[in-house]
């Protein structure tokens, strides 16, 4: 979906229980406009490559968990 609007994303996101992984802000202003979910997981890493993304994606696997769980929050950050 990478060439899609982000409203698509995010109704296709919303339609089928998904969560958006994004470093893109403009999801932080979908949710302020729109609410959650879909619950978006918002990617603040700097310029870091896809493996070192995807080893903190794992490493905060339990606080993940929690975040999808919990139903007043949409954003979760993740540094």
């Amino acid at each position: 979906m990478e060439a899609r609007p982000d409203v698509a994303i995010w109704e296709y996101a919303r339609d089928y229980d998904f969560m958006v992984t994004s470093e893109d802000t403009d999801y932080v202003d979908l949710i302020k406009r729109r609410g959650s979910p879909p619950k978006l997981i918002l990617v603040q890493v700097g310029n870091a490559p896809t493996r070192d993304i995807a080893a903190a994606l794992r490493n905060q696997h339990r606080d993940l968990i929690a975040f999808g769980q919990d139903p007043d929050r949409g954003i979760y950050e993740l540094r």
